[in-house]
């Protein structure tokens, strides 16, 4: 992608001649109920056409979180309410154009085919001086945020540029925003209270005891509100807010009955583990974007690799591969983990910088793989992303390859960074690669979220989990178990059990033969089964971690028992032992919600090439693709559409149409034309002036709308979407047309597409700083934020602010009644309520470059928005070589600089300061920050060698000092721990004797 990271918002805009037009906002809201562990949330975007003629299409880009399942669609165009169908995709977008062609009021939504996230909708015939408003009703799992363990809840705001190619379009406009307004409703079972409700991202109001909705009802600490300090908000990040309960992940299973569907049910399992078993040691190679998108975001990248290095258990083997449009490895092959192979990976990672031009994650994955030690050592990657791709399938296929070869021996774990990272992409890698993945905000904390993170690399591999249903009996007890293996339950493909009559013998000389009259080609149908009674999704129930939450759904249709259902189990074999979870199942009685959302997981799963059907074998035992061969991705399609059909749920292959009903009100039909479609249905009252062109007859014109595309979220600067001049009057059209003849005649009725229909590719191999900016509208990268360790906050410090993983803040929000105070800085000690957002970016650096294309770059500190507006393809720079990938750092001078500890922060000193086996020695450092001298430590313990007695100090200084950071030093104290049992005979004495020296 290009330098810097370019914003861009979501517009609704139309084309004339070429020419983009953005609609007036009018209003942007949502409303999300958080129910327990999943959320529904309607969103609603009303725009305004305040032109004297009716535009033909309008067009608008926008992000959802990824897994998320749209179940409802509306659009109202001036006072016609339409309601949306999910179809076929081809079938969708045919039946729009033709009732939009017909002159009817039509909608179309659709699911970009590049990402799971991003969606596209397209209004027809918007009547002049109206408002038109687009619901979108979507629900949704929650995360497990391991920074506070609580849930997260996260409503994407803005979609950012993405390397390669997609067939979006870029749209450059300065908005007015009208503001965004944001409710969330939280209602926890009873019996469970909320503990804190806080936003990294934005300052918020929060009142506890009642919902928005029903203001009336009794208070209770189960539920609460929490919206926006402000409505004219600039919602210019992703809107994140946590919920932490009294109880977190307690298992649950929740039966539901089909509202409409017969004989159809559906069951979600949920929990997050809570087990140990001992750690393993493991191979581990941190994948590292270093892409110019990542310049704001390399100091704390920097800081948690270092967490990461010196909590390595002794044992591993560890490497470090960076990348962006090229890629280099610290070593050729991984190390084993040592004294000085830390040394010099922290001397590398000093080195880091966002030097590595765009973001192609496809070749360092794979030189990752292709890298491995194998040698009875299991792989454990980290791909630490801000995400920003649009080629997921590869990557996902690559992941989903050698997660296979590997049988079970790998697993990859992704960490997005930034509201800009693409959330089906750092989702769909940690699914493809039996891992989980996290996300941090900008300015947020996540420190224990890395700890956290490498704590599951270390444990066991367990792959064979399986999902027991038990059902119930006449007398209340068990009455039979239903293992559910997804491998054994669709085997049974109808074309491939058939009956094949036997064929008669074909002559090799057949004198009645026409040689040129041959039959042509057999096309063989597509392969079909039987619905099978049950269908589990994920098919293969992912790894358990311990504090990361699991879901699995499991569909039972017309084949399964009707009989209730009594518990759920989770088991697999372990070589410590069987592992087990019984769970009670309660009925929710009648609905749609768990279907839909076990729906849209599988249809996810198909997507990403697995999926229920994926793991049937045949007699040979082949699967997928390779059983059938170039129609595997037409099943896969075919499965995807039925699921999106029969639930309602829009997909890759399924989209949602909304047309009005025909003046009969019947439903629209191919070929019905609108009866006021050229007369006096929108003419009346909206006469076409000669600033318009001077129509002669009072008839409508249409402004035909170029298919491109217009990018954004839900951040509103302005009041108006509009930019340059106001539109031309269309030109008139030909006698024939539908349009009034004027005075000047045009050679066509309709506007053809122009390059604006052209596919931009984004991302290029970037260059130097010195050079040339490849736009000239990316201006030299922002200076660092914050030390992180520092006085300004960071990684682990305390503060209200600062850089991109600081704690929570807030610079003064209002309470508006709440019974917390929202604008107290966000500490482990301060307020539970509210948070500031992230601070605003350092000011760039002047002397910026000159443009490639003559434009300055923007001044310092500038925010303009900028894209790509041009009647051709962008120029790109050479793309690299294929090969090109170097082992060792980018800039090989700076390796042999010395690791100095930092004196910002006591954690982060003491980080730097232990050896790779946990010890610490005596330094001036060390002595600064316990306040303990050799001397008096000494004389404390004086049974205690020498060489034991700082790792002592520097223990009891981590738990008397620093004891709301221990998720993030558990794993450097543990290995200090067993460091020094080692050397000494009573450790824990030693401990408590210096203990009492600090003050």
């Amino acid at each position: 992608m290009a330098y810097g990271r370019t914003v861009l918002n979501v517009a609704c805009f139309y084309t004339i001649a070429a020419e983009t037009h953005h609609l007036p906002q009018v209003a942007v809201k949502a409303h999300s109920t958080i129910l327990s562990t999943t959320s529904r949330t309607t969103l609603t975007q009303t725009f305004s056409n305040a032109n004297n003629y009716i535009i033909e299409e309008a067009t608008y880009v926008f992000p959802l979180y990824e897994g998320v399942s749209v179940v409802r669609f509306k659009a109202t165009v001036g006072e016609r309410v339409i309601e949306g169908v999910v179809k076929e995709r081809e079938e969708a977008k045919q039946e729009y154009e033709a009732a939009k062609d017909a002159g009817f009021t039509a909608a179309l939504m659709e699911q970009t085919l590049e990402a799971a996230d991003v969606f596209t909708t397209k209004i027809g015939n918007i009547p002049p001086k109206s408002t038109f408003q687009v619901d979108i009703e979507f629900i949704g799992e929650l995360k497990q945020d391991l920074q506070t363990e609580g849930i997260r809840f996260t409503l994407p705001a803005e979609l950012y540029p993405r390397y390669g190619n997609a067939q979006v379009e870029e749209s450059d406009f300065d908005q007015n925003k009208s503001g965004f307004e944001a409710t969330v409703d939280i209602q926890l079972p009873e019996g469970i209270t909320i503990k804190t409700v806080q936003s990294p991202s934005h300052p918020i109001d929060v009142s506890i005891g009642n919902l928005s909705t029903d203001q009336d009802a009794a208070p209770s600490f189960s539920r609460a509100s929490a919206t926006l300090s402000k409505k004219e908000t600039n919602l210019d990040t992703d809107l994140v807010i946590v919920i932490t309960p009294s109880k977190t992940g307690d298992p649950t299973a929740l039966l539901e009955t089909h509202a409409t569907l017969p004989n159809q049910r559906a069951l979600m399992t949920s929990l997050v583990p809570k087990f140990t078993l001992p750690a393993e040691t493991p191979e581990i190679i941190f994948v590292c974007d270093r892409s110019g998108s990542m310049q704001s975001n390399i100091p704390d990248l920097k800081r948690a690799l270092n967490i990461f290095l010196k909590s390595l258990p002794q044992g591993v083997a560890f490497n470090i591969c960076s990348f962006g449009s090229r890629f280099s490895f610290l070593w050729p092959k991984s190390r084993l983990y040592d004294q000085k192979s830390v040394d010099e990976a922290t001397r590398h990672v000093a080195t880091f910088d966002a030097n590595y031009g765009g973001t192609e994650m496809y070749r360092p994955l794979e030189a990752t793989f292709k890298q491995r030690l194998h040698h009875g050592y299991n792989l454990e990657v980290f791909l630490l992303t801000d995400g920003e791709i649009w080629d997921e399938e590869n990557v996902f296929r690559l992941i989903n390859e050698a997660s296979e070869k590997g049988n079970g021996d790998l697993r990859v774990f992704s960490l997005g960074i930034g509201s800009g990272a693409s959330t089906s992409l750092v989702e769909g890698v940690a699914r493809a690669g039996n891992g989980f993945a996290q996300f941090v905000a900008d300015g947020e904390n996540m420190d224990k979220k890395v700890v956290r993170m490498l704590k599951a690399s270390l444990f066991p591999h367990i792959n064979n989990f399986k999902l027991e249903i038990d059902y119930e009996g006449a007398g209340g007890e068990s009455d039979d178990f239903e293992l559910i293996d997804a491998a054994s339950t669709v085997v049974d493909f109808e074309s491939e059990k058939s009956e094949k009559p036997k064929k008669a013998t074909i002559s090799l000389f057949d004198t009645s033969a026409k040689i040129d009259d041959a039959p042509p080609p057999e096309v063989k149908p597509l392969p079909t089964f039987a619905e099978q009674p049950y269908l589990q999704t994920p098919s293969s129930i992912p790894p358990l971690f311990p504090g990361s939450r699991s879901t699995v759904y499991v569909l039972l249709n017309e084949g399964a028992p009707h009989k209730n259902i009594k518990s759920v189990a989770l088991t697999a074999p372990s070589k410590y032992g069987e592992l087990r979870l019984e769970i009670p199942v309660t009925d929710v009685g009648r609905g749609t919600t768990l279907h839909q959302l076990a729906a849209r997981k599988e249809c996810r799963e198909l997507e990403e090439g697995r999926g229920f059907i994926s793991r049937a074998p045949d007699a040979d035992g082949k699967t997928g693709a390779a059983r059938f061969g170039p129609v595997w991705d037409k099943i896969i399609q075919r499965e995807a559409v039925h699921l999106g059909l029969r639930y309602q749920v829009a997909n890759k292959w399924c989209s949602f149409v909304a047309i009005e009903k025909m003046p009969d009100g019947t439903e629209f039909k191919a070929g019905s034309t609108h009866e006021k479609a050229e007369g006096s249905l929108y003419s009346d009252g909206y006469p076409l002036g000669s600033a318009r062109g001077g129509a002669a007859g009072g008839g409508i014109r249409k402004a035909k709308a170029a298919k491109g595309f217009g990018f954004g979220g839900l951040s509103f600067r302005s009041k108006s979407l509009v930019v340059g001049s106001a539109p031309p009057p269309p030109p008139a059209p030909a006698p024939a047309a539908r349009f009034t003849p004027s005075a000047a005649p045009a050679p066509a009725a309709r506007f053809t597409p122009s390059a604006v229909d052209a596919i931009c590719t984004r991302g290029y191999e970037m260059p130097a700083q010195s050079q040339p900016v490849l736009f000239g509208a990316a201006a030299a990268p922002p200076a660092p934020k914050p030390s992180l360790f520092g006085g300004g906050g960071g990684l682990f410090g305390q503060r209200s602010g600062g850089g991109l993983f600081g704690g929570f803040g807030s610079k003064g929000s209002s309470s508006k009644g709440s019974a917390f105070e929202s604008s107290a800085p966000m500490q482990a000690s301060d307020a539970l309520f509210g948070a500031a957002p992230p601070p605003a970016l350092a000011p760039q650096p002047t002397g910026a470059s000159p443009a490639l294309f003559g434009r300055s770059a923007s001044p310092p500190g500038s925010t303009k928005r900028v894209g790509i507006q041009s009647s051709s393809p962008p120029v790109a720079a050479a793309p690299p070589a294929a090969s090109a990938f170097t082992f060792g750092s980018f800039a090989p001078q700076a390796e042999a600089a010395e690791v100095s500890a930092p004196s910002s922060s006591p954690l982060e000193t003491l980080t730097a300061l232990q050896r790779f086996d946990g010890s610490w020695g005596w330094t001036a450092d060390l002595e600064r920050i316990t306040g303990v001298t050799f001397e008096d430590a000494k004389s404390a313990a004086p049974s205690i060698a020498d060489d034991a007695l700082p790792t002592a100090l520097a223990i009891a200084y981590f738990r008397a000092k620093l004891a709301d950071d221990a998720d993030v030093w558990e794993l450097m104290v543990g290995k200090a721990e067993a460091w020094l049992a080692s050397k000494v005979i009573n450790a824990e004495v030693a401990v408590e004797a210096v203990a009492k020296l600090i003050k």
